[in-house]
């Protein structure tokens, strides 16, 4: 269950990028879920407050007998061959079982226009 969890949050945060509810002044804020990519430090998902909406971004669309978050990276953008420079975003999510004793932790990389 937690695994399923966790694809709802990361379909629910890829959703919201591909609609653009995001601004690139929230990631260069570094806050509330929404990091910009920092190759020297710490990976922030492993450092990350998940329980707390000032850490990351708690998932909506997960079902109330699981608890899910996840955080977005903005990474440097990447050129694919054949078109103009997309924007990169690494998803992070985080999902608890039933039991809140069995987390798992899922990424995706996202890109957008």
């Amino acid at each position: 269950e937690a695994y399923q969890t966790a694809e709802g949050a990361l379909n629910q945060a890829s959703i919201n990028l591909q609609s653009g509810n995001y601004a690139l002044a929230d990631f260069i804020a570094n806050t509330n879920g929404l990091y910009t990519f920092n190759s020297a430090a710490v990976p922030i998902w492993t450092t990350v407050a998940w329980n707390n909406a000032s850490g990351a971004i708690q998932c909506t669309t997960c079902g109330a007998s699981t608890q899910a978050a996840y955080i977005i990276e903005y990474l440097p953008a990447v050129t694919v061959p054949g078109s103009a420079p997309k924007h990169a975003y690494r998803i992070s999510a985080r999902a608890l079982g039933i039991s809140g004793k069995s987390p798992v932790m899922l990424q995706a990389t996202v890109l957008t226009p």
